[in-house]
């Protein structure tokens, strides 16, 4: 995964809203997301401009370079709704304690990495796993929890 989704998962943003933000195309970003990026450093330099981060982390897909001023950004999450059910809401607390465990083992490895930690479960249109994580070195890593 990298460093442009997982900032963009944070922020709460699709693709489709970073791409019409930073000024390129839906289609540029969505490229640099699945690192098919030859020739693509103006669009790079877009994209910081608009995250607020240097052009090298998102040119060399360094999480690790991201400043602690990224964090004080707004962000704007669209959470999907409460669970009804009893077996929904069991699962609920489940990818909560999960989510809250990845964000504490990190926060005494890298602060910032702990605030990477993105609850894919609560936005709204994700499937697939329901948290990405990262391993000590930044790379991320995904989590399906199942209670």
């Amino acid at each position: 995964m990298h460093v442009v989704t997982i900032l963009r998962y944070y922020l709460g943003m699709t693709q489709m809203e970073l791409a019409t933000q930073a000024g390129i195309s839906y289609v540029d970003l969505n490229e640099i997301e699945n690192m098919k990026t030859c020739g693509m450093i103006e669009k790079f330099c877009k994209v910081a401009t608009c995250l607020h981060v240097a052009v090298h982390a998102i040119a060399m897909n360094d999480v690790l370079s991201v400043p602690e001023a990224f964090f004080q950004q707004k962000r704007n999450i669209k959470y999907t709704n409460s669970p009804k059910t009893k077996n929904s809401r069991l699962g609920r607390l489940g990818e909560e304690w999960v989510f809250q465990r990845e964000q504490e083992r990190l926060e005494q490895i890298n602060p910032v990495l702990s605030r990477l930690v993105v609850p894919k479960y609560k936005l709204r249109g994700s499937r697939g796993y329901d948290i990405v994580s990262f391993k000590e070195n930044g790379t991320p890593f995904f989590i399906e929890v199942k209670t």
